[in-house]
């Protein structure tokens, strides 16, 4: 009888810890889901913007002459290791020119205050590095 009495008052706790360690999960991963989502807009957005542009700027100066722009390729980007004053994303992409490729670096710069995410992305500056190692650089930022 003493087994029965034992039994009888107590109740299984598992389902709730169960049900709590799930919502501390969810709290910790949506809004990293989230801001993956957003960074990649941006990437996304801060290329067709650095490609517009190189359409429509002089090659760049390269020995040989680099040609008419062709696209981007390449994938992936960067946090700086520092945030303050810097940019929010490094994009790495190769500039694909008819004559040559050069290292294309896209700094993202977070949006302007009240500037909406759906909304225009502007380059900003460009750096080209010459030769032995010709690079660019360009800097966007959601307007």
């Amino acid at each position: 009888m003493a087994e029965q009495k034992h039994v009888r008052g107590r109740r299984r706790r598992w389902p709730w810890v169960v049900a709590v360690l799930a919502c501390a999960v969810l709290a910790v991963v949506l809004p990293r889901v989230e801001r993956a989502s957003r960074e990649r807009r941006w990437v996304d957005a801060a290329c067709a913007a650095a490609e517009e542009y190189l359409r429509a700027a002089p090659a760049p100066d390269v020995p040989g002459g680099a040609g008419a722009f062709q696209g981007l390729s390449g994938d992936g980007y960067s946090h700086p290791v520092w945030n303050i004053n810097a940019p929010h994303l490094i994009v790495h992409r190769e500039a694909r020119f008819a004559n040559a490729a050069l290292p294309l670096s896209v700094y993202v710069w977070e949006p302007a205050p009240g500037a909406s995410d759906p909304g225009r992305w502007e380059v900003e500056d460009v750096e080209q590095y010459p030769p032995p190692n010709p690079a660019m650089r360009v800097y966007v930022r959601l307007r």
